[in-house]
């Protein structure tokens, strides 16, 4: 390893994708490189990891380095040279939680416009700070600058009004998901035998009150049934500081 690659993993200067790989193949595979193609163009990097192409190298080089396990694996993609050099991770893959306890808490706040929140960068120390704080079944809502629902910490949120799941456009400051991009793609999805439409739409942190239709998704296991824990006012917070 260089320098230049040290220097930007020490940093967390790197995007990452979290993958469901069963069967000898990752879940939802084009997906996660549609996304990849975005974020190296966002980096103004060409989309080539050690020298292959990102599909070159998903298709020949990832199976060897993931095997035929059911696993969750973590891909970063680190800065170095013209393109990136790939660290793969793996672990057991974790069970699916029944429900996700959601809460509103004054400081978890974004600003719309930053873009980076649309990537899986390496710096998510305040992702980690508010998972410790909530614990593995708990998680917390982003609000953007208009008290628009953003997502969570760990996943994209969905609200189901009206027979249609809205989940929040990226403008609002989300995670461009691989399961939400999924979900929008098929324009509709299942629930307790029901067939609802999938549509974005703003989500208003008043919008939570006492709807208990919330869901959250994400890679690994999809949709998940979700609550809200206590109020949807969150204190108010003067020239808040937006993460």
């Amino acid at each position: 390893m260089n320098e230049e690659y040290e220097y930007n993993l020490d940093l967390g200067y790197y995007f990452f994708e979290t993958i469901r790989w069963e069967e000898g193949r990752a879940r939802l595979a084009e997906y996660h490189l549609e996304r990849m193609a975005e974020t190296a163009d966002f980096l103004q990097r060409p989309p080539l990891v050690c020298g292959q192409s990102f599909e070159h190298w998903w298709e020949k080089q990832l199976p060897l380095l993931a095997g035929e396990e059911t696993a969750w694996l973590r891909v970063m993609f680190i800065p170095q040279g013209r393109g990136f050099h790939a660290l793969v991770k793996s672990r057991p893959l974790p069970e699916r939680p029944e429900r996700i306890r959601l809460s509103l808490c004054p400081s978890a706040r974004r600003h719309s416009a930053d873009l980076f929140w649309r990537y899986k960068f390496g710096g998510w120390q305040r992702n980690l700070y508010y998972r410790e704080k909530f614990g593995p079944e708990g998680d917390v809502i982003f609000l953007n600058e208009k008290n628009e629902v953003c997502e969570t910490g760990r996943f994209n949120l969905y609200l189901l009004r009206g027979g249609i799941l809205t989940v929040p456009p990226l403008s609002c400051g989300c995670l461009a998901g691989v399961f939400r991009r999924y979900l929008l793609d098929l324009n509709s999805v299942e629930i307790d035998g029901k067939l609802y439409a999938v549509r974005e739409g703003s989500i208003l942190c008043t919008d939570l009150d006492g709807n208990p239709n919330l869901f959250v998704s994400n890679a690994l296991h999809g949709l998940i049934p979700a609550y809200l824990e206590g109020t949807s006012k969150p204190k108010f917070i003067k020239n808040p500081i937006y993460l």
